[in-house]
């Protein structure tokens, strides 16, 4: 007899949520902030992601967030485009 796979909890939750349908041509990625707030209120999730409702104030963490991420996704395409050495060389 074969062992059943647990599921994991956080798939459980995920399951449960009617989502909208996705548009993969624009939406193809989940952040970590996205995440975070799902695992921390599924409803504020929700409202913010599925039902459009997103409200974000200005702040020093916010830039500073947004400057890491755009730094970092510049870098790693340079390493798939070009070269881990090209990405190496970034100033």
């Amino acid at each position: 007899m074969g062992k059943s796979k647990k599921i994991p909890p956080i798939v459980k939750q995920i399951q449960k949520h009617n989502l909208r349908e996705l548009d993969y041509s624009r939406e193809k990625q989940i952040s970590y902030s996205q995440f975070s707030m799902f695992l921390g209120c599924p409803h504020k999730w929700s409202l913010q992601y599925k039902d459009g409702y997103y409200t974000s104030e200005a702040s020093i963490h916010m830039t500073f967030g947004t400057a890491l991420h755009e730094a970092l996704q510049h870098y790693i395409t340079v390493i798939y485009d070009e070269s881990a050495a090209a990405a190496d060389r970034i100033d």
